[in-house]
């Protein structure tokens, strides 16, 4: 049987039609650089998130879906605080804010802006990964989610919330799809441009899922900055 000792704050287990749905998260986010409020400079969380589920019967006896079983199931990423009580994944647009003008100050009579200032979200890229059967970088099969297009507009610690849904599952009240389980990450930072300490090496577990077919940029070695300037400097053998 799964008891509570088989859990630990990266993992939530859930019964969900007489299957153990348990869900790790064996490859957690560290850093970012913020990307700001354009829409062309994406920077993405490194290294990418990974979420593995594993399926067990109420006996706690491993159980092997079949790839038609899988194909419905995605997982949803979501932005939330370092201490992940409070949601982040909406920031107003500082562009957006009524700045008063001259007159104001002289005669009292600004007017301010009918426009409400504009929402964007924070939390930008592809939000949601199908599964993938894949191997692991100890070639051992799983069921894996990967998240390798995830940016931060702004700076600041904050943690990752992974929500599982079936979409040939259940629904609420409201007819939406109900959140099978979730899993919240380790606390990561995304940093101004000018304090940003560099990009890390890929991990084997990005190389293995690489080597696979799956889209995840590879670094041989990390990019770093020097002490003296204000840039990247990229390495010969970098992004491949």
């Amino acid at each position: 049987m799964i008891s509570s000792s088989d859990i630990n704050p990266s993992e939530k287990v859930c019964t969900y039609y007489d299957k153990v749905f348990k869900l790790f998260i064996v490859q957690h986010p560290l850093r970012a650089r913020m990307c700001g409020f354009g829409e062309k400079d994406k920077r993405p969380i490194d290294p990418p998130p990974v979420i593995q589920l594993k399926v067990y019967d109420t006996q706690g006896k491993s159980i092997n879906l079949t790839h038609s079983e899988i194909s419905s199931m995605v997982i949803y990423a979501s932005l939330w605080s370092e201490d992940g009580l409070h949601k982040r994944d909406i920031v107003i647009d500082p562009s957006s804010i009524p700045i008063p003008n001259s007159s104001y100050y002289k005669n009292n009579t600004y007017i301010l802006s009918l426009e409400a200032p504009k929402k964007m979200q924070n939390l930008i890229g592809t939000t949601a990964s199908s599964s993938f059967y894949l191997l692991d970088h100890n070639e051992n099969a799983g069921i894996f989610f990967i998240f390798n297009d995830l940016s931060v507009r702004t700076e600041g610690k904050f943690t990752l919330k992974f929500s599982f849904i079936n979409l040939e599952g259940c629904y609420n009240n409201n007819g939406e799809t109900s959140i099978i389980t979730e899993v919240t990450s380790d606390i990561f930072e995304v940093y101004p441009a000018k304090k940003f300490p560099g990009m890390t090496s890929s991990t084997a577990l990005s190389k293995a899922f690489s080597e696979q077919g799956i889209r995840i940029p590879i670094r041989i070695r990390p990019r770093v900055k020097t002490k003296t300037q204000n840039i990247t400097v990229k390495n010969e053998n970098d992004d491949q």
